[in-house]
Parts: structure tokens; sequence; C-alpha cells
């Protein structure tokens, strides 16, 4: 939806493209838009947050794969050099060599393991983080929809109070109309 009557906003007036759930399309922004009604007027309440702050983790993250894969790459070829340095030791047997390269496997392969379940720790970590950040939007724009609907149910029963006030007013100047009629 584009707010239509752009040129009346003002100098404090901004413009955004939302989607059906007002929720902000922006490259450097998330964020959430209500629009409220007061009286006759309508006002708009934005809630931001910044795209950077809000990506944070995943960034994180994709530095943390990249520094595994290094890790990973540079302990492939320790093991590569150190099988190949006991395969061309010519003084042993067939089945040492196997042992020993099956030995180089078992303990790259644990040690790969144990960096695995590391990354896969923070990886959790990071995953809660943005979905806690998702709950604080949803409960954000909860809120923003609360505080529109009582505005406008506050702004319903003060006309409605307001249509009281005069129609008391009405019968007050009825009444006294009457009464001076008896007085003179």
């Amino acid at each position: 939806m584009i707010h239509d009557g752009i040129t009346s906003l003002g100098q404090s007036g901004d413009a955004y493209i939302v989607d059906e759930d007002f929720l902000l399309y922006s490259e450097t922004v998330l964020g959430a838009l209500g629009i409220v009604n007061v009286g006759e007027e309508q006002l708009g309440l934005v809630i931001e947050i910044d795209v950077a702050k809000a990506m944070v983790p995943v960034i994180k993250l994709r530095k943390l794969m990249m520094i595994f894969g290094g890790v990973i790459s540079i302990l492939s070829l320790l093991v590569t050099f150190r099988v190949m340095a006991e395969l061309f030791d010519e003084s042993r047997s067939s089945a040492e060599y196997i042992t020993i390269l099956i030995k180089g496997i078992v303990s790259q392969s644990t040690h790969a393991l144990k960096s695995v379940e590391e990354e896969k720790k923070q990886v959790l970590v990071s995953v809660d983080n943005i979905n806690e950040t998702d709950t604080e939007m949803s409960n954000i724009a909860t809120l923003v929809n609360n505080v529109t609907t009582n505005i406008q149910t506050q702004s319903v029963s003060l006309e409605e109070i307001s249509a009281s006030i005069e129609e008391l007013n009405t019968t007050a100047d009825k009444l006294h109309h009457e009464m001076s009629k008896f007085i003179v």
C-alpha cells in the first residue's frame, strides 16, 4: 500500500511501502507501521529496527562457517602429508600403514566432529536470537494494533460523550425556556 496524498504529509511526514500486514519494506530498516484514527485525523505509528542490527547473528554465522571451512581444509592437508610421510617409510608392513592411516583419519574426524558440534551450538544460538527478534517484532506489531484499537475506541467514546452533553444542553435549554414561562 502506498499512502495517498503524500504531498499533504508536510515536513515531518515520510512515505512508506508496506505489505498487507503493515510490515515495512526497506533496504536498511525492518519495521512495522500502524495507522491510528484520532477523531477526524489519521496518525501513523512507525517502529523500526536497523537491518544491520537484526542481521548480526547471520553475519557472525557466515564468518564462523568460513573459519570452519578453512580449518577443515588445513587439517585435511596436514593429514594427507602425514599419511604420505608414513606410507613412504619402507621399514613398516602394509598392516602398519593401514593402522596409521586409520588412526590419523579417526583422530582428525574426531577433532572435526567436535568442531562441528561447537559450530552447531553457535548456529542454534544465532537462530534463537533471530527467532527472538522476530517474536519481538510480532509483539511490537500486536502492541501497535492494540494501541490503534484503544485510541479508536476512546475516540468513539469521546464522540458519544460529546453527543450526550449536547443532548443534555438541549434538554436544559428547553427546561429553562419552559420554566421561564412560569416565572414571568
